[in-house]
């Protein structure tokens, strides 16, 4: 059976395929959408999953404001027998002076950030120096070749050097401690770009940290612990674990699945936002797509009724039509991928001054597969109910050859007893009750997959609804408007007047189109408008462009020319 509904479904439109260029056209623009967003999403986000670990800087991070106590540190030394690798940071501010020469020259003195690693930072990523060399044994050993001791390695933020005018190879002091500049800090994995910084970061060891005798009760330090566990191991299970062992210390624990969380919450609300916009246009590609069905199976009326003589029954004949919605849908769903794709990879172009020079695209056929699947079932969603109407087609109309008597009764009543017969319709046919409540259930569960959530997929089903039937109620009484005024005597105007109301015609369905389009950009620009002037009322209106820190007392005449 299933052989026989696909040949005469293809058969009925290989013959008429001129007729559904609009179809295609409708389904298409929704499916591109829905493809270019998801791909576009999708390869930001594991962009961002790439690059999470290296920017955490280990697989789990556990951090404090405050010196971990023995039992925390006791926790976490038995890690590492767990198959994990641990990377202790410490990260505190203090006072950087030059080593001048002679000793009694009074010394500059800069605020820096200090952080100190032990032997297995990074543990992703890698640090970079100039000059390019081996830095890890430069920092680690104890040095010789200084004014005083004990004196260790360092590498700085280039900063420094121009703040202390000095250069590398020459000594600045940290506490008690002396240190050689053996290079310029470039570049670390952990370092967020363009992060809040009140001074030039300098890179030590932690044995050298303990020289300087900085740290003390009282002292303002940032503890860090960053882990890198076995592949196989369950991350979710380790982190559960150490927040409840942890808890009750203050101790912050994150995993790199959630760095970035204001980027990735950007992210996802843009994606959730452009989703919605992609689904809305689909859906209102789906109303061009019932009136087409809707105009098609007028022309085949006579088919329809030469199969039910030869015996085919209602349910048959709809199943031939639904197979070819279905054909036709996974065409039009098809060039809607590819349109996705040809979008997806112009995504750079387009916004070139937004996104990082080294940004790539990651293809996946997931949300390919995604998009032709939510075209698919709103190509079945928007072509049922326009199939039921094949079931009132008598086998004794291709011998009497009369007019359809809905298009007859629908032009002589009103739009109020139109409603009043559809809802009588769906209190005795339970056929037209099921469809009706099965669209209407697809619909919200369409919509919540797309947005990801109950609630809002609940909450756009139904704001789509009302606005349809707010659409609906707005063209009939615009066209029972258009019934009570006198035709024009122009024959320009008086055929196109009554065109718009003559049976048969899609004028309501093209309205409400139209409609739903004009309100989906009112409803862009509206938000466009309310977003900037929210924006716009948090920011103080003396609010300054820029702002400068350290700026010390001598230079501050200068800095003001």
């Amino acid at each position: 059976m299933l052989t026989i509904f696909v040949k005469l479904a293809w058969r009925e439109t290989t013959s008429s395929w001129s007729r559904f260029l609009f179809l295609f056209l409708c389904m298409a623009l929704g499916v591109g959408a829905i493809v270019a967003v998801d791909l576009f999403a999708h390869t930001v986000e594991r962009s961002i999953l790439g690059d999470a670990r290296a920017l955490l800087g280990g697989d789990l991070e556990i951090s404090a404001r405050r010196s971990f106590t023995p039992d925390t540190q006791d926790l976490l030394e038995s890690l590492s027998a767990r198959g994990m690798t641990a990377s202790h940071i410490t990260e505190l501010v203090g006072m950087a002076s030059a080593v001048t020469s002679p000793p009694s020259a009074p010394p500059n003195s800069q605020l820096v950030e200090i952080k100190a690693v032990d032997s297995t930072y990074p543990l992703y990523g890698t640090v970079t120096v100039n000059p390019d060399q081996n830095w890890r044994p430069l920092l680690d050993e104890p040095r010789t070749d200084c004014h005083s001791s004990p004196c260790y390695g360092t590498f700085v933020q280039e900063g420094l050097l121009f703040r202390l005018q000095i250069h590398i190879g020459s000594e600045i002091r940290l506490g008690h401690s002396h240190f050689k500049i053996m290079g310029i800090l470039k570049k670390e994995p952990d370092q967020v770009a363009n992060a809040f910084s009140l001074g030039p970061r300098i890179l030590i060891s932690r044995q050298a940290l303990a020289a300087t005798d900085l740290i003390r009760p009282g002292s303002r330090i940032h503890e860090r612990v960053r882990l890198k566990t076995p592949s196989t191991y369950p991350l979710s299970e380790l982190e559960g674990e150490l927040r409840g062992r942890l808890a009750r210390e203050g101790i912050q624990i994150h995993s790199f699945q959630e760095a970035q969380p204001r980027l990735r919450r950007f992210l996802e609300q843009l994606s959730l936002y452009l989703g919605l916009l992609s689904l809305t246009i689909l859906l209102v590609g789906g109303i061009g797509v019932a009136c087409t069905i809707q105009g098609f199976l007028a022309q085949k009326t006579d088919n329809i009724a030469t199969l039910k003589t030869l015996g085919a029954d209602s349910t048959q004949v709809t199943g031939i039509y639904l197979t070819q919605c279905l054909l036709l849908g996974s065409i039009g769903s098809s060039l809607g991928a590819l349109i996705g794709m040809g979008i997806f990879q112009i995504i750079p172009w387009m916004l070139d001054d937004l996104l990082p020079p080294d940004f790539k695209l990651a293809f996946s056929f997931w949300p390919v597969l995604k998009g032709m699947g939510v075209g698919m079932v709103a190509s079945l969603i928007f072509s049922l109910w326009p199939l039921l109407s094949i079931r009132h087609i008598s086998p004794a109309l291709i011998f009497r050859q009369e007019v359809d008597q809905a298009h007859q009764h629908e032009k002589k009543e009103s739009w109020l007893p139109q409603v009043r017969r559809i809802i009588n319709q769906l209190r005795h046919d339970r056929t037209r009750t099921l469809i009706g409540s099965a669209i209407l259930l697809s619909l919200i569960m369409l919509a919540a997959y797309q947005s990801r959530s109950w609630s809002l997929g609940l909450f756009f089903s139904f704001a789509f609804l009302a606005a349809l039937i707010a659409l609906m109620t707005g063209t009939n009484l615009l066209f029972w408007g258009l019934r009570q005024i006198p035709l024009p005597q122009r024959f320009l105007l008086r055929h196109s007047t009554k065109n718009l109301q003559r049976p048969g015609n899609f004028t309501k369905a093209m309205t409400l189109a139209i409609g739903l389009g004009v309100m989906l950009m009112t409803s862009l620009f509206g938000i466009q408008q309310s977003l900037l002037d929210f924006i716009g009322h948090q920011i103080p209106a003396k609010a300054p462009t820029f702002f400068f820190i350290d700026i010390q007392p001598d230079q501050q005449t200068s800095f003001e020319k």
